[in-house]
């Protein structure tokens, strides 16, 4: 462990005199399969029906998830990234039970939200969480935490490949801008919390991510730290996500926030041609502006049709997809059986059909608070009294008071960029008492007591209770 102690035992963040530990290197980018890497993101941004889409959300790393100015990091070094498919079976069934949940949190016709950065959030929290916490947080994410850690560094590090265009052609001026992507995960924890070794260990393993400190408990300090935490959003996000975090969600209570950003931006093969066309929306045919060209791919089954456009690099794709019997029936469909949306990304990103494309240009934003919806999925303990984090600090009881969710998703003419970021927040609560067995089948004492001066104001000794 990085740091003046190389202990085993817990560490104890922003203490005095600690000095700022420098950032290690990112990893090398793996290579990866380009049609098998355009499989996996096909989900990216846009999944469900045209305007009432959801966007699956991935992005690269801009050079580690600390991105700069951490206080504490582990020296264990990232893992070594496992197959894409991994991550693609991984993401679906969470991405088809979290669509819903996502479109009754909105509350509005039209949402764009990040399946994929919700999970990799939870997953930094859940690798600290125990007992039944840990086991609702699974149920829900859809695997085992560990398993879910590292379908979160596949995906972190696969958008590392993000542009692969060869490096003679980045500046060729006869060619759009090369696709980006950006993906960071950070932590900051609360100034002298003890924290488990094992955890900070996890969090550069899967994440690349090591902690920066704060003091929540003063109204200055604990501004200063907001303010860094949505800057590191805005910057990662190219300013698509501002105030990520807001005032009255970080409380003087407040121990540790943990937060994911990502953001991609592609040019299309070539420029849409932009009309208007009507829309059939729920009150009737509205005219809107849309956009005609050529997409590539096409899937057919009994709830849908889809068809994907590629971006100029293939490094990215925005699949789209059209009910067959109504969005409500093919989210229904998709939730009860998730291996309906694997195949469908699977299909487009394996076919070479054309196929003639009108879809209305877009501009969506949507704002959630997620713990509702989560709770509802399954994880209550998470977000109550009963909550064990104590793999992340065995001496200060943690449960989740907030799970922000900023999205965004533009798409033009030209082109596609999508942006999102999660932040788990989680507060102190009664550290998680041990499990502990008293039965009294032998002779014993009860006192009565008052609870002010634990005098003992009535004692009995019981030898036979059946006298």
């Amino acid at each position: 462990m990085s740091g003046p102690s190389a202990s085993s035992g817990p560490i104890v963040v922003g203490n005095p005199g600690r000095s700022g530990l420098e950032r290690r290197p990112s990893s090398p980018r793996p290579g990866l399969d380009r049609r098998r890497l355009l499989t996996l993101l096909a989900a990216i941004p846009a999944t469900g029906a045209v305007l009432t889409g959801c966007g699956v959300l991935g992005g690269g790393d801009t050079g580690g998830g600390g991105a700069g100015g951490e206080d504490l990091r582990s020296e264990i070094p990232p893992l070594e990234p496992g197959p894409v498919e991994d991550a693609h079976g991984a993401l679906v069934p969470f991405t088809t039970a979290f669509l819903p949940a996502a479109l009754d949190e909105a509350g509005t016709p039209n949402v764009v939200c990040s399946p994929a950065s919700a999970l990799i959030a939870l997953t930094m929290t859940g690798l600290g969480a125990a007992g039944q916490t840990r086991a609702q947080m699974e149920q829900v994410l859809g695997g085992p935490m560990a398993d879910l850690a590292e379908v979160s560094n596949i995906l972190r590090t696969s958008m590392l490949a993000i542009p692969s265009r060869a490096e003679e052609d980045l500046e060729n001026p006869d060619m759009p801008e090369p696709d980006s992507a950006a993906l960071v995960n950070a932590v900051w924890f609360r100034e002298g919390m003890e924290v488990q070794e094992p955890y900070l260990d996890d969090l550069s393993r899967y994440f690349d991510a090591g902690v920066r400190t704060a003091d929540f408990v003063e109204e200055g300090p604990r501004e200063e730290a907001r303010a860094a935490m949505n800057g590191l959003v805005e910057e990662v996000t190219n300013g698509m996500i501002q105030d990520l975090v807001p005032a009255q969600a970080l409380r003087a209570n407040t121990v540790i926030v943990l937060i994911n950003a990502l953001h991609l931006k592609g040019a299309w093969q070539a420029p849409l041609t932009e009309t208007t066309a009507p829309f059939q929306a729920k009150g009737g045919a509205v005219d809107v502006p849309m956009l005609q060209g050529e997409a590539a791919g096409w899937h057919e089954d009994d709830h849908a049709r889809a068809t994907m456009l590629p971006t100029f690099d293939e490094d990215l794709g925005l699949v789209l997809v059209r009910p067959a019997q109504g969005l409500a029936s093919l989210l229904e469909a998709w939730q009860a059986d998730p291996s309906l949306l694997a195949a469908l990304l699977a299909g487009v990103a394996s076919s070479e059909d054309a196929v003639d494309l009108t879809m209305p240009a877009l501009d969506l934003a949507s704002d959630l608070s997620l713990a509702d919806a989560l709770i509802e999925l399954g994880m209550p303990d998470a977000f109550s009294g009963a909550a064990d984090f104590s793999g992340i600090s065995a001496t200060t009881g943690i449960s989740l008071s907030h799970v922000l969710q900023k999205a965004t998703l533009v798409v033009d003419a030209e082109g596609m960029e999508a942006a999102a970021a999660t932040a788990v927040i989680g507060v102190e609560s009664a550290a998680p008492a041990a499990l502990h067995a008293l039965v009294l089948d032998v002779p014993y004492v009860a006192l009565a007591i008052s609870s002010a001066t634990l005098a003992p104001l009535v004692v009995a000794v019981v030898r036979d209770p059946g006298a």
